[in-house]
């Protein structure tokens, strides 16, 4: 009881009379389940997945205007995650949801809303594996007319080049793909065959530039297998002459005929020319020549020139050597003979008491040499000697200074003598010879 003094209308005190009746406190609970990610707010209060329960005082909330406290508790459904790992060929693509996976977009996360069984959304992770078409490309060389049928197209000489894709046809079991690009030609090849030197027993003839054959080729040679070669060039070694050459690779043959022929060397000569007794000029006559060499036990004017000179006391030979071609040796040999020196002898006196040089004969470092003819005059003209084809070196045949079994006058005479000189040429020799007694 509570007394107000004076609280009355007619300012009496005032009795109050209190009865407080208190109600009962009001709970409240709300329990529910969430997505993964998802949030829910209760009186502006935030629950989430680091916020799972919680109680929430709501000011005035019960009926009766006392407040409310509420229970919060909140669960989530587990995750759903699908993953798909799968191979795919290259020109094929996969849907997830609303995203294209393909070989430009080979992995990743697609969100499908509300698609698990509770009404969460659906996770799939996606990781592809792209295999790769099998591309085989054809681009045979036919050496004759073929047909070849690919994924039953025929290709030939007026069919060469295309595309077929053969469904399934990879060993990974997608398409295969053909590129067809084919040739037609008749076996060829470029057959390099040199010169060769006089000398030369054998030449390497060179084969490029080979068209419509495939290696490994099989060489024969005149009808026998010579050498199996793996790449180019071909390169046979051939003996001078005429021969045939066959190149063969599965059944495709390019045949041909070669000669190995020396280098002409008709072009180059060597030239002796006498120019005087035993004294020569000798030239190497021809073009395209170098190097040239001359030697000798004589002595050369030049060992080095194209015309070189030479004086002989012998017989003597002359070897000349030359490049020429691009490999090839010029040797000459020329053997000069000696030819000797005729020298004759004439006494320009004789003393017909004296036997040792009673005689009038003609001397010669030749013993072959012979006088043609020798003439004696006596001062007024008269013949009072002569004689022909007389050797010479003998004193036996020579002019005794008699003439009709009588020795002439001592006095001057003259004589007058024809003999052959070195290069066989009549000679004529005049003088005086006296004659004492």
């Amino acid at each position: 009881m509570f007394v107000f003094m004076d609280s009355a209308t007619n300012g009496c005190d005032s009795i109050v009379n209190v009865d407080i009746t208190f109600e009962s406190q009001v709970n409240g609970f709300f329990n529910t389940t969430l997505c993964p990610g998802e949030s829910i707010t209760v009186e502006n209060e935030l629950f989430d997945e680091n916020r799972l329960a919680d109680d929430i005082l709501i000011p005035d909330g019960s009926v009766n205007g006392c407040d409310s406290i509420v229970s919060v508790s909140i669960e989530f459904y587990e995750e759903e995650i699908r993953y798909i790992n799968q191979s795919i060929c290259e020109d094929e693509s996969i849907q997830v949801g609303s995203d294209i996976y393909d070989a430009n977009n080979i992995g990743g996360i697609t969100i499908i809303p509300n698609a698990t069984r509770n009404g969460c959304d659906s996770i799939v992770e996606v990781g592809l594996i792209i295999l790769l078409s099998n591309t085989e490309i054809v681009d045979d060389v036919f050496c004759e007319e073929t047909d070849l049928v690919i994924n039953g197209t025929t290709y030939n000489s007026s069919n060469t080049t295309g595309t077929e894709v053969i469904e399934g046809g990879g060993i990974n079991g997608c398409d295969s793909i053909v590129e067809i690009d084919l040739s037609y030609a008749l076996p060829s090849a470029l057959i390099e065959t040199p010169l060769i030197c006089p000398e030369s027993e054998s030449a390497i003839v060179s084969l490029n530039d080979i068209q419509g054959l495939d290696f490994p080729i099989d060489v024969n040679v005149d009808g026998v297998f010579y050498q199996s070669y793996m790449n180019q060039p071909i390169e046979i070694e051939l003996s001078p002459g005429n021969h045939n050459i066959e190149l063969n690779s599965s059944g495709c043959v390019f045949s041909d005929d070669v000669s190995i022929e020396f280098i002409d060397t008709s072009g180059l000569s060597l030239v002796v020319n006498s120019v005087g007794t035993n004294a020569y000029q000798l030239s190497l006559v021809g073009t395209n020549y170098n190097n040239i060499a001359w030697s000798s036990n004589a002595n050369l004017s030049c060992t080095d020139c194209s015309t070189t000179s030479v004086a002989i006391s012998q017989n003597t030979s002359v070897n000349v050597t030359a490049n020429y071609g691009e490999d090839c040796v010029f040797m000459d040999r020329i053997d000069l003979n000696y030819t000797p020196v005729v020298k004759y002898y004439i006494p320009n006196i004789i003393d017909l008491n004296n036997p040792s040089n009673d005689r009038f004969y003609i001397g010669s470092n030749f013993d072959q040499a012979s006088v043609l003819q020798m003439l004696i005059y006596d001062r007024f003209g008269n013949l009072v000697h002569s004689v022909e084809d007389s050797p010479v070196n003998d004193p036996d045949l020579g002019w005794n200074g008699f003439k009709n079994n009588e020795p002439v006058e001592q006095g001057v005479y003259v004589y007058l003598i024809k003999v052959l000189n070195t290069a066989g040429e009549e000679e004529i020799y005049t003088g005086n010879l006296t004659v004492i007694r």
